[in-house]
């Protein structure tokens, strides 16, 4: 093979290595998270800021990875009793040694999941508002209507009657752009290490 034969080969073989080399490839690993455009508005509130949510996601990362969340083979429900009883000392003492108090570690996870399941609501709740809201454009019919405006009414209230006044509206607003990458580490199926 002369030069001008090979030429095609090693031009496709640069763009493949450039192609794989600039495109980013989704790793929960390396993956930040990412600061909400809107400022957090602390209250009085114990809430949780940007830096605990990071420290907070990093160590139960290394939590799910060393299997404290099971008791051999069973997997603990500490939801139903306090953590200090439903773990082992040794478990305790590993989340006291990464820095947390026991009880705002869990206190964390459970205002957590139970933002994930609020905006997971609401965002449901808010395509069916913008379909029965398309549908009104639509129709002429005053029953119809009344009908389409009763059905946006009670999709608004239902999904703001499922909020938990456990958590703030900053916290819902930290969470939202990060949603995924949080569940998945809450579930196991994600670690997070930051870069530093």
């Amino acid at each position: 093979m002369n030069y001008k034969d090979k030429l095609p080969v090693i031009l496709i073989a640069v763009v493949l290595a450039v192609v794989f080399v600039a495109i980013p490839f989704y790793n929960p690993q390396k993956e930040m998270l990412k600061r909400s455009a809107l400022p957090e508005l602390l209250s009085k509130e114990n809430v949780i800021t940007f830096d605990e949510l990071n420290r907070f996601l990093e160590t139960w990362s290394k939590f799910i990875t060393k299997k404290y969340h099971l008791d051999g083979k069973k997997k603990i429900d500490y939801h139903i009793d306090k953590p200090r009883k439903a773990f082992p000392h040794t478990t305790l003492k590993w989340i006291e040694n990464e820095g947390w108090d026991v009880d705002r570690f869990f206190e964390i996870e459970k205002r957590l999941r139970a933002i994930i399941v609020y905006i997971v609501r609401k965002q449901g709740s808010d395509k069916v508002i913008r379909s029965l809201e398309n549908q009104l454009a639509q129709t002429t019919d005053p029953e119809m209507t009344r009908n389409i405006m009763a059905m946006i009414d009670e999709q608004t209230a239902m999904y703001k009657d499922t909020k938990d006044t456990k958590f703030s509206d900053s916290e819902v607003r930290m969470v939202m752009p990060n949603l995924e990458i949080v569940k998945d580490i809450l579930d196991g199926k994600a670690i997070y290490r930051p870069a530093y």
